[in-house]
């Protein structure tokens, strides 16, 4: 943050450079910073969140520490208050060790020189790059191969 004169007034104001190199006036909304800062984080950690359909707490958190700390975050009557809480939901969070399951398919996606042999059964739940094997002969064809350029 930088304090600039104002080319329409001799008054200073507290602003922030925006990307065009002008500035932006800072206007402070609140007293509070928990009026405007932290609600977010019941949505997604809360306890409450947890059992609503649709909300940001896919892991289903329910934890009174949590609850505890969000509601301490969203009351923060400084920003090193803010700053401190938050970092104390994160270590929370963290030692959760929660996942958040993304999407899942049915296949396995690798990609490999094709010199490599596998059993006719793969394991269920595994590439199984352990069970492969190297076949001699196309290992021969793939080095004899490379560094060909081939036109189309």
């Amino acid at each position: 943050m930088t304090r600039r004169v104002s080319p329409s007034s001799s008054k200073s104001c507290s602003t922030i450079p925006n990307s065009s190199g002008s500035c932006c006036p800072l206007r402070k909304t609140s007293n509070v910073w928990g009026s405007r800062r932290g609600n977010e984080q019941r949505d997604f950690w809360g306890s409450q969140a947890a059992d609503e359909q649709g909300s940001r707490n896919l892991l289903g958190i329910k934890s009174k520490v949590t609850d505890e700390l969000i509601e301490e975050l969203v009351r923060a009557p400084d920003r090193a208050s803010l700053v401190a809480h938050t970092h104390a939901l994160d270590r929370v969070l963290q030692y959760g060790y929660y996942l958040i399951p993304h999407y899942h398919i049915a296949a396995f996606r690798v990609a490999h020189w094709d010199k490599f042999r596998r059993p006719a059964v793969s394991p269920k739940y595994a590439v199984g790059l352990e069970t492969w094997w190297i076949d001699p002969t196309a290992e021969q064809s793939v080095e004899a191969k490379k560094g060909e350029v081939t036109k189309q």
